[in-house]
């Protein structure tokens, strides 16, 4: 058996014989390259959306705007944003949990000194 007719030496991982390094960083160029593509044709798609958009007429806001917005708002939602509501409705939770938190404050106060005032008498 000559030298050539030795078959060649295997590694342990097949996946590195049939893949040389230099293949692979062959086979990611064409990827990167895509990628670079891809974002100027979206950078090339919004400039040429402010193009157009730039052409457009500049139109003032209504000066009654400010008004109008919460009565169409209670127009179309029959009030559920902007009708009467009930004082729990209107008082934030973090004020309600802070007042019960003073109140058993309070009442724990009272009981730890009720037996000292108690006893005095």
């Amino acid at each position: 058996m000559t030298t050539s007719d030795t078959p060649p030496s295997r590694s342990a991982d097949p996946a590195a014989a049939a893949d040389p390094p230099e293949d692979k960083s062959l086979r990611s160029a064409p990827l990167a390259a895509d990628a670079v593509e891809d974002a100027e044709d979206a950078e090339a798609d919004e400039n040429g959306a402010r193009s157009l958009l730039g052409k457009l007429n500049k139109v003032a806001a209504p000066p009654d705007l400010a008004s109008r917005v919460p009565e169409l708002i209670e127009r179309r939602s029959a009030g559920r944003f902007f009708g009467k509501r009930r004082l729990v409705d209107r008082v934030p939770m973090e004020w309600l949990s802070l007042v019960m938190l003073a109140l058993l404050a309070l009442i724990y106060a009272i009981l730890r000194m009720a037996p000292a005032v108690l006893n005095n008498d």
